[in-house]
């Protein structure tokens, strides 16, 4: 018997309709199901208790961005994610092909892909000291004033650069199709365990985005007066506040990788050919 936790976003019409058919994975099959809305998942901060413990397996409902949250929670509970597209892109989900039920099936039988994922751990430092958050795609450090900010940059204790500049993205091999795609980044494998450090927008004809190794140290120093009124902070596209002044965002990768469950035999470079060159 598996304990399933299904995370449905209950925003999208589609999923909340699969959703309701949740009642194969349980009961006669013999698991016990558990489910949750995607708008009740932890922040990034990770400063709740999870709400559930000794989970198997969790499915999500909804797009990419449901997985993102969902992603915070695998890591407290330890738990390989299957997910089911019921978003727009859909990059990290599985297809809903042929119902959710023999997804599920296909999975507990062992017949399912493990992808795991570098993921991220950063510390905010700001005026009221320092914040410790997940995050599975990247780390944003932007203008929230549409203003140019000017940042130091160092990776694992040295100087790399300083500019200016809209902003940074610190991302995962995951997070590379993402946003620091659309600001110039390159597209990397999702078995690669570095970091992918991007500037947004910079001031300057020289700047170019870095691949670094797995265990280096990446932080965006910000020695000016920027308090939250000026530079934004997101995980994963959701915002944290930024309490007075902020000092620095130190990122690096995450020693317990994400797992991320697929069903086929498209693989990742397949799967961007179909979605960004075709």
């Amino acid at each position: 018997m598996a304990r399933i936790l299904a995370v449905v976003n209950e925003g999208s019409r589609r999923a909340t309709k699969a959703a309701a058919g949740l009642g194969a994975l349980g009961g006669a099959a013999g698991n016990e199901l558990v489910v949750r809305a995607a708008a009740d998942l932890p922040s990034c901060l990770l400063d709740k208790e999870p709400g559930v413990e000794g989970v198997d397996l969790i499915v999500v409902l909804g797009g990419d961005g449901t997985i993102l949250r969902t992603a915070r929670l695998a890591q407290q509970l330890r738990a390989p994610i299957l997910g089911i597209n019921f978003g727009h892109l859909g990059f990290l989900a599985n297809p809903c092909e042929g119902g959710i039920a023999p997804m599920v099936q296909a999975v507990l039988e062992g017949r399912a892909v493990v992808e795991r994922r570098a993921n991220l751990w950063v510390e905010v430092v700001d005026g009221e000291g320092a914040r410790r958050c997940f995050a599975l795609n990247e780390v944003v450090v932007r203008s929230a004033a549409g203003r140019i900010v000017d940042f130091a940059l160092d990776i694992d204790g040295g100087r790399v650069a300083r500019m200016r500049a809209d902003g940074m993205v610190v991302a995962t091999a995951t997070g590379s199709t993402a946003y620091a795609l659309s600001a110039g980044g390159p597209l990397v494998s999702p078995a690669y365990p570095g970091l992918v450090v991007v500037p947004v927008a910079p001031h300057t004809l020289t700047s170019r985005a870095i691949c670094t190794e797995s265990e280096d140290v990446v932080d965006i120093v910000l020695d000016g007066a920027y308090d939250g009124s000026e530079v934004s902070v997101f995980l994963d596209g959701d915002a944290l506040p930024v309490r007075g002044r902020l000092h620095r965002v130190r990122v690096h990768a995450g020693t317990d990788p994400t797992e991320l469950l697929r069903l086929g035999d498209v693989n990742f470079y397949e799967r961007i050919a179909g979605v960004f060159f075709a």
